[in-house]
This record gives C-alpha cells, sequence and structure tokens, in this order.
C-alpha cells in the first residue's frame, strides 16, 4: 500500500510493502522490501533497504544497504553504509562508509564513519566511533575510542576510551591483571581463553608471557621481556640447527666501537621488579673482557 506512490521521473526503483519508498520522487536505482523500507527517501538513489523500517528515515543517502528490521532505522544523509542484521547501524544518523554484519553492531554509533563491525553487538556502545575494525561476538562492545582493531569473541569488549590499540584473541582489556582499558597504542596477543602471551606496550617494549604489566615499561628490563611461566623451565632457549651448525647459536652486536662504556651482556640475582638494584653475577663489557662478581673471570 502505497509503496512508491510519489515516484515522479525516479527510474529502475523497486518497492515492495506496505509505504516502501513512498517518498521517493525522482530518485533511482533503490530497492525497498518490507513495510516502511526506505519510505523518507526522497532523491537519493543506489539504496536497498531489505526487512522493516530498514532506511526508514534515509532522505538523501546514497549508495546504503540495510538488511534487517530497523538496520540503518535513524540514517538520514549519510551515504555508503552496509548495515546486515536486526537493529545493525541503528542510531546511525551522518556517519558514512561504515559496516555493521551481526544484530545490534554499531547499534548505538550516530556519527562515526568508516568502522568495521562483524559479529552480534560489536562495537555496539560507541556514539562517535571511527576507523575501527571489531570481528567477533561483543568484540569492541564499549569501546569508545577510535582507530582500535580487536579480532575475537569478546576481543576488547572491556576497552573504553583507549585508542589506536590491536588486541587478538579473547582478551578483553581488562584481564589477569593486565588493564588497557584507558591506554592507546598497545599490541595484545591472546589466547582463546583470554590469556595474553604477547604485549607491546606504547613504548614499542615487547613483553611475553610476563604477569607484570609494567615490566619493560621504563626500559629498565629492556626493550624484550620474556618470563617463564614455570619455575622448572628457562624463559628464553636457544639452540643451533642440527649437529651442522658453523655460526654463533646467539649472536649480540652493537655499532658503537669497543669500549668499557656499555656491555654486551649482564645477568642479575635478585632482580624482583623493574626498580630492584639486584646483584650483578656477570657482565660481558664492550671490550671483550668478562667479569663474574666483579672479578675478571
Amino acid at each position: 500500500h502505497n509503496s512508491g506512490a510519489s515516484i515522479t521521473t525516479g527510474d529502475s526503483n523497486t518497492f515492495l510493502g506496505h509505504q516502501s519508498g513512498d517518498a521517493t520522487t525522482t530518485a533511482d536505482n533503490n530497492t525497498g522490501v518490507g513495510k516502511d523500507a526506505l519510505s523518507a527517501n526522497t532523491t537519493a538513489s543506489g539504496n536497498t533497504a531489505v526487512g522493516s523500517t530498514a532506511l526508514v528515515s534515509n532522505t538523501t543517502g546514497a549508495n546504503s544497504v540495510a538488511v534487517g528490521t530497523g538496520a540503518l532505522y535513524n540514517n538520514t544523509t549519510a551515504s555508503s553504509n552496509t548495515a546486515v542484521g536486526y537493529q545493525a547501524l541503528l542510531e546511525n544518523e551522518t556517519g558514512a562508509g561504515n559496516v555493521a554484519v551481526g544484530d545490534l553492531s554499531l547499534d548505538a554509533s550516530t556519527n562515526g564513519s568508516n568502522n568495521v563491525a562483524v559479529g552480534s553487538q560489536a562495537g555496539s556502545t560507541g556514539t562517535s566511533l571511527s576507523n575501527c575494525v571489531f570481528v567477533g561476538r561483543q568484540a569492541g562492545l564499549n569501546c569508545t575510542g577510535n582507530s582500535n582493531t580487536f579480532l575475537g569473541r569478546s576481543a576488547g569488549e572491556n576497552v573504553t576510551s583507549g585508542t589506536k590499540n590491536t588486541i587478538v584473541g579473547q582478551y578483553n582489556g581488562n584481564q589477569g591483571g593486565l588493564d588497557i582499558r584507558t591506554d592507546s597504542n598497545r599490541i595484545v596477543l591472546s589466547d582463546g581463553d583470554g590469556n595474553y602471551r604477547l604485549i607491546s606496550t606504547n613504548a614499542g617494549h615487547i613483553i611475553i608471557n610476563e604477569t607484570n604489566q609494567n615490566l619493560g615499561q621504563g626500559g629498565g628490563w629492556g626493550q624484550i621481556a620474556v618470563e617463564a611461566n614455570a619455575t622448572n623451565i628457562h624463559a628464553a632457549k636457544f639452540g643451533g640447527q642440527g649437529t651442522g651448525t658453523t655460526t654463533a647459536v646467539l649472536g649480540i652486536t652493537c655499532p658503537r666501537s669497543a669500549g668499557t662504556s656499555f656491555a654486551f651482556l649482564e645477568a642479575f640475582s635478585g632482580m624482583t621488579s623493574e626498580s630492584a638494584t639486584g646483584d650483578k653475577e656477570f657482565e660481558l663489557k664492550g671490550d671483550g673482557n668478562a667479569y663474574a662478581d666483579g672479578s675478571w673471570n
């Protein structure tokens, strides 16, 4: 009833359902299927709306796809959005270039642009998100910060205002003693239980299997920090390739000329924290001399 009722010069439009496309006048190449689908569209072309009230508020936004009840419901003038699922991109009004696949994905976003959310409730809370990628059920659920990439079920779901973070796996942003909810420029690689296995801090330090999130932050522990996850194994182990190895198993280089002002290697005991003094047991100086407990060996 009243589908496409106002068309004047519009061409190649298809409207099926009560009041679908009934305000369209001169627009071309639109498809509206379902009650009130594209019912407010006037001059915008190239839209596809399938489902009751899909793109119901759209007036001049073009080249968008809405599949599912209430998908892109409040979209008015924004173009080039894709919403698939119940109320996907529900509140979007002016944000462009978004892709939301899954029920309630990006449903609170109003003016955010260039986001990709795949999974039920992915990116569901953020109102002005931009340049984010969320893949997995509830990935980025509570995120309000921009330029985040979260891959995995519930990945980053507790991150709030943090920006430019990358999470792979089911680490939720505040788990196992690591809280990055408001941090930025972090990289976290986690397993299927959300246990983080590798962290890159916002200072560029790499941390592997470490329970202290501050390890390496101040540089006291070094650029790369590795902790054993059991008391009877090596934290790090290096081995040559077979019995025919002809080069050093571990190579340490420094661009600085030989001298005593730097060391190739230091070994401490009693270093229980980054700020602890510890007891230097061994040192290999930059001039080739090695010291054990302060005496030359």
